[in-house]
């Protein structure tokens, strides 16, 4: 699968080149809310659960990474949900204000360096609303950054409104469908899927 189409051919940058080659929510009574228990402690990259920014009603991912030799100047990822008729992707943040360090459907962390806008954050979701498809990344490959140093990016979740879930416990299915990074040899690479780690997420009324 190839991640061009999500920046700007004017990026002669890594992301260009990156894009060219390729815990539980409180629950409310009567109230569907979102449930998410986050994979388990290792090596990897794992999405955990930023619990400062997210409600019974909204997830919010943190992507952090653990055991990680390479350095890199970008990520760029696939996620998917298998229950669109209850949960959608939804933008990181409810502002409207555009500025350089979210694109809406995903955001960047404390890691990588953007530089000044146009930046190479990029996202979109698919015509179906099951994959969210996402790049952060740097303009430049000589500053690049240690990947397990923080937030790599970020994510998030949230019920459809108005949205009917029978009583009792509704399992959603995260997987992760690609991952690669821009590591020190200056070369795309594929991260194994192994090695990507989401945790369960469940919608209880």
């Amino acid at each position: 699968m190839k991640f061009k189409f999500l920046i700007p051919a004017m990026f002669c940058s890594a992301a260009f080149v990156f894009l060219a080659g390729c815990g539980g929510g409180n629950k409310t009574p009567g109230v569907p809310a979102l449930n998410y228990t986050d994979p388990a402690p290792g090596n990897g990259f794992r999405f955990i659960r930023n619990t400062n920014l997210s409600t019974k009603s909204k997830l919010v991912l943190d992507l952090v990474a653990r055991g990680q030799a390479d350095e890199s100047a970008g990520i760029a990822f696939m996620l998917s949900l298998n229950r669109t008729d209850i949960v959608n992707w939804a933008w990181v943040s409810d502002s409207y204000i555009i500025n350089p360090d979210f694109t809406y459907y995903v955001q960047n962390g404390a890691v990588f360096d953007l530089g000044v806008a146009p930046v190479g954050v990029k996202s979109r979701v698919s015509a179906s609303g099951a994959q969210l498809q996402a790049v952060v990344a740097q303009k430049g490959i000589d500053n690049l950054k240690n990947l397990n140093s923080g937030v790599l990016a970020r994510v998030a979740l949230s019920l459809k409104p108005g949205v009917n879930v029978t009583p009792g416990t509704v399992t959603i299915r995260l997987t992760a469908d690609e991952f690669q990074i821009i590591p020190n040899t200056r070369t795309v690479m594929a991260i194994p899927l192994e090695n990507v780690l989401l945790g369960t997420l469940d919608v209880q009324n």
